[in-house]
């Protein structure tokens, strides 16, 4: 009897010692229209092209942005520091100098499964934790789902 209390109350403690607190990054994620400041591949830092592209997360778990050249835009689901994107689609427009860059954020964008969030700064990583994305808060306004305050793209 003493065996199965003192198994218990290891398996108790074990649980308690793991458990984390859930951490709400929906209010920092939402407050910034974001540009992108980095990006990595397996091939290593990416050049960024001169418009620099963005990401802005909505209240309506909308996610849109400027990808280089096209405008981007679908639906993502956050749960503590997970953070998953999808039904992403682009515009069609064709600009010679940045679809390269464009197919890579598209891919990283598409690949992202979690986020760290510091001040100033939301990485955004892959399945094995890579850091695939760093951007840094943008000079315009997030906007609403109405798209109220919706900067330009710079």
């Amino acid at each position: 009897m003493k065996t199965t209390a003192l198994i218990m109350t290891c398996a108790l403690a074990g649980a308690l010692s793991s458990c984390k607190p859930t951490v709400d990054h929906s209010a920092a994620l939402k407050a910034h229209e974001w540009q992108l400041k980095e990006m990595m591949t397996a091939d290593g830092n990416v050049l960024l092209p001169s418009r620099v592209p963005t990401i802005v997360f909505t209240d309506s778990s909308r996610v849109g942005g400027f990808s280089g050249c096209n405008r981007f835009m679908g639906k993502y689901e956050l749960k503590g520091e997970k953070l998953m994107l999808s039904k992403l689609a682009t515009t069609h427009m064709m600009c010679m100098e940045n679809m390269d860059f464009e197919r890579k954020f598209q891919k990283a964008l598409s690949e992202v499964k979690r986020l760290a969030l510091q001040p100033g700064e939301l990485k955004l990583l892959d399945e094995s934790g890579t850091q695939t994305l760093v951007f840094i808060p943008g000079k315009g306004t997030a906007t609403t789902d109405e798209g109220e305050n919706r900067p330009e793209a710079k």
